[in-house]
């Protein structure tokens, strides 16, 4: 008689153990898709540094070589204005370029690692020349070099960049800054219509000095390379129609005369200026105040605008960190009512290297400049310019009218001293994680740290460290924005890590060093990341996939319908994967939990679920297998005679 097909009454208890635990195995996972980035690293961590204990409990110690640089080539350098007749780059005056150099290494063994030692010297220019600021990428293995301009020379300059046994040489000219052609500048004015004694800035807005450039130059970027002031001197680019109307001074003020009609011409565009009417009295005195207290560093021109992802501006003198990186200053005539005199005035600084005057606001989209405050009164922005490793110093800031009365103020220039927490915690490794006090290092491996320092502004970044056994731990690139610990052999000793600017900013720090393993500090985190994805999703997956074609194939009970079962749960597998990164996605949009919900990985589970399904199934099909051969291998059974 045909035995009737398993119903939900009839089925063996084992279908529901293994329903149940195929329920469990998808709850973990959707379980663990909700935990924030950092319990999901610490998890991992823990469970690869467990890992990598028993496989060096049974592994010997592996020396390994430090690898030298097989090449070293300059690939960047920033220099806007275009190179000497000889070719030579040409450096503006208290202007910074940022050269790059590839370093180039032969392949290592895996426990080997790359001699990133490098060093650069002055051929040719004193300290006082120009400074340098070198600093590494030690994971894309450049070197950068940020050279400021101190002092003119007919001559150029020269230095050397070291990296191993190889070199390589950088020539270039400081030159004064150049003044722009009319084809490098917009011209404006805010008031179009004068009266009679009145005066108004004739306002420059420098553009790109190539249509070709591809990447766009701002006015407060292009200052740094041109001299706008120098427009209005000797042989000036703008000519008045009739400057007994409107004259133009050295300074760029305009200066209505008498009434009538004037144009104002360059090669390349005109404005029209309309004089009419009078001032009803004289212009009195003033005093030159500051709206702030900020005491200017050397970092704020830096800070002057913020950008999008895209490069486009999105704001002038207003940052969302809301700091301040810059002094207002104002002219304050006693009055509130400033239409019956001539209140303008011209802001300029006695050295541009140390603070460069600007506009109080600067549209972000338009540009335009307005030097008038919210009540009315002449004001300025004044930002300290000068890059860091530069003498701190006083700048004179001069207001001068119309009559030529002026009013000055000195400000201090300086450095925004490096500062942090006193617990040490400002030290890190370029990878951004905090240190201990204490440090494991392999013999052959490097460890580069970094200081995250504040405020934001903070200039001079280096770091000095002190070894108190260079045999053991060796330091390269001190005094630099990236410190190189070298392990040398085993031993401890103590490492004093401080800041070159701020030398109470310290940190003491204990180094244990020891031969490296199979498993060791330079490849830990690559073997935490592979167990978090490969031992651990993926296996999840992967082991839910053979519970479930499980569950199918008692539930079914018929080999015909093995189809079903393995689309059945190929399609769970799909859902869970793409709940699990979904539940991500959200967690970090709605709680910020750091982690990111993406197709790949959504592919790479459902791969392990289809993998995991597979295989079982091919298990039950051998075991179906043995099964009938074992039968075959019995004979057909022999039904007894009817009683």
């Amino acid at each position: 008689m045909k035995e009737s097909s398993p119903t939900l009454k009839n089925r063996k208890p084992s279908v529901y153990i293994f329903f149940a635990l195929y329920c469990l195995f998808g709850a973990l996972i959707l379980g663990e898709s909700a935990v924030p980035s950092a319990v999901s690293a610490t998890q991992s961590n823990s469970f690869a540094s467990a890992l990598a204990w028993v496989v060096n409990l049974f592994s010997p110690s592996i020396e390994g070589q430090s690898i030298a640089p097989k090449s070293l080539v300059q690939t960047g350098d920033t220099t806007l204005l275009s190179p000497a007749e000889d070719g030579t780059p040409r450096i503006a005056l208290g202007t910074t370029s940022l050269l790059t150099f590839q370093v180039a290494y032969p392949e290592k063994g895996q426990f080997d690692f790359y001699d990133q030692a490098y060093s650069v010297t002055r051929l040719v220019g004193e300290e006082g020349a120009f400074d340098l600021l070198p600093s590494q990428n030690t994971a894309s293995n450049v070197i950068s070099l940020r050279v400021t301009g101190k002092e003119v020379a007919s001559m150029p300059y020269e230095l050397k960049v070291t990296a191993g046994k190889l070199s390589a040489d950088y020539s270039f000219y400081i030159v004064d800054l150049p003044r722009p052609n009319p084809t490098q500048y917009d011209a404006s004015i805010a008031k179009t219509t004068l009266k009679v004694g009145e005066s108004e800035v004739l306002d420059v807005r420098l553009k790109n000095p190539d249509a070709d450039t591809p990447v766009h130059r701002s006015d407060w970027y292009l200052r740094r390379y041109y001299d706008v002031s120098k427009i209005f001197s000797t042989a000036p680019d703008f000519v008045s129609s009739d400057p007994s109307v409107l004259s133009l001074d050295t300074e760029g003020m305009l200066h209505a005369l008498k009434e009538g009609q004037v144009t104002l011409s360059s090669s390349e565009q005109t404005l029209q200026v309309t004089v009419e009417g009078s001032l009803t009295s004289s212009t009195p005195s003033f005093i030159l105040a500051k709206a702030n207290e900020h005491v200017l560093c050397m970092n704020d021109y830096d800070f002057l605008a913020e950008s999008d992802s895209k490069g486009n501006i999105t704001s002038y003198f207003s940052r969302s960190d809301k700091q301040v990186y810059w002094t207002t200053l104002y002219g304050d005539f006693g009055t509130d009512d400033l239409s019956s005199f001539d209140s303008s005035l011209v802001f300029s600084s006695s050295d541009s290297r140390l603070a460069r005057v600007f506009p109080y606001t600067i549209d972000p989209v338009s540009q335009t400049p307005s030097w008038r405050d919210a009540l009315g009164r002449p004001a300025c922005q004044v930002v300290g310019y000068r890059l860091p490793k530069n003498s701190a110093g006083m700048v004179q800031i001069t207001a001068t009218s119309s009559s030529k009365a002026s009013q000055s103020l000195t400000l201090e220039v300086t450095q925004a001293i490096p500062n942090g927490p006193q617990d040490g915690s400002w030290l890190k490794t370029s990878q951004g994680k905090t240190l201990s006090g204490s440090i494991e290092l392999s013999s052959n491996a490097q460890l580069f740290l970094v200081g995250d320092f504040t405020p934001a502004n903070t200039g001079n970044k280096a770091l000095h460290g002190v070894s108190g056994d260079s045999s053991v731990v060796k330091i390269l690139g001190n005094d630099s924005a990236t410190l190189v610990l070298e392990g040398v052999k085993e031993g401890m000793t103590n490492l004093v890590v401080s800041s070159l600017a701020n030398p109470s900013l310290s940190v003491t720090l204990q180094v244990s060093v020891k031969n490296p393993q199979v498993v060791n500090e330079s490849n830990f985190d690559s073997i935490a990341s592979f167990l978090r994805k490969a031992a651990g999703h993926f296996t999840l997956f992967l082991v839910s996939a053979v519970i479930g074609l499980i569950f199918f194939n008692l539930f079914f009970a018929d080999p015909k319908k093995d189809w079903l079962g393995l689309s059945l749960g190929t399609g769970v597998g799909f859902l869970l994967a793409a709940f699990s990164e979904l539940i991500q996605y959200l967690g970090n949009l709605w709680f910020s939990f750091g982690r990111s919900g993406n197709w790949a990985d959504i592919g790479i589970d459902t791969l392990g679920y289809a993998i995991g399904a597979f295989l079982c199934w091919g298990a039950i099909l051998l075991i179906r297998l043995i099964e009938k051969k074992k039968k075959a291998a019995k004979g057909p059974s022999v039904n007894p005679p009817d009683a």
